[in-house]
C-alpha cells in the first residue's frame, strides 16, 4: 500500500491529466513506463554499481524538484519528468518489486481515471497538495536512504 501511494504522488495524475489527451493510450504508457522501471531497477543499479540505499537518497531529490514546483507554483509543468520512474526502480528495491508493478497499475489507472475529471479551481489547490506530499516522499526516501546507509 506505501508504494502504491508513494508512486501515485510521484506520478502525479491529476497534473498528467490535465496535460496529456484525453485517451487512454497516455494512461497504458504511464504504466508501462513504471512497470518497466521496476522490473529493470536491480539489473540496472547492478550494472552501475550503485547501491539501492543510495539510488533511494538520489530518487528522493529528484523528487523534491517537481514537489517544490508545485507547491510553489501550484502548477503542473514538469509532465512526464524522470522523477516517476526514478521513484518506481527506489520503491522496487525498497517495497519489492511485486508492490511496484501494482503500484504502476494504479498510477496507470488513477492517470486514465484524473484524464475525465473537469478543470476548476481545485486544480491548483489540488496541485499544491500534490507537490506539498511529493516533498514528503521525497524526504522519506532521502531519510530511508541515510538510515540504511
Amino acid at each position: 500500500m506505501t508504494a502504491i501511494v508513494a508512486l501515485l504522488i510521484a506520478v502525479d495524475p491529476i497534473g498528467l491529466g490535465r496535460r496529456w489527451p484525453r485517451r487512454w493510450e497516455p494512461s497504458l504508457a504511464v504504466a508501462v513506463a513504471l512497470a518497466v522501471s521496476a522490473v529493470v531497477a536491480m539489473p540496472v543499479l547492478d550494472a552501475l554499481d550503485l547501491s539501492p540505499e543510495g539510488f533511494w537518497i538520489a530518487a528522493g531529490i529528484v523528487l523534491l524538484v517537481p514537489g517544490l514546483g508545485r507547491l510553489l507554483a501550484g502548477t503542473t509543468i514538469d509532465v512526464a519528468g524522470p522523477a516517476a520512474p526514478l521513484v518506481a526502480m527506489a520503491l522496487a528495491t525498497r517495497d519489492g518489486r511485486p508492490s511496484t508493478l501494482a503500484a504502476a497499475l494504479a498510477a496507470g489507472a488513477a492517470t486514465f481515471a484524473a484524464s475525465r475529471l473537469p478543470e476548476g479551481r481545485w486544480t491548483p489547490i489540488a496541485e499544491r497538495v500534490i507537490g506539498a506530499l511529493m516533498v514528503v516522499i521525497a524526504f522519506d526516501l532521502v531519510r530511508d536512504g541515510v538510515i540504511a546507509v
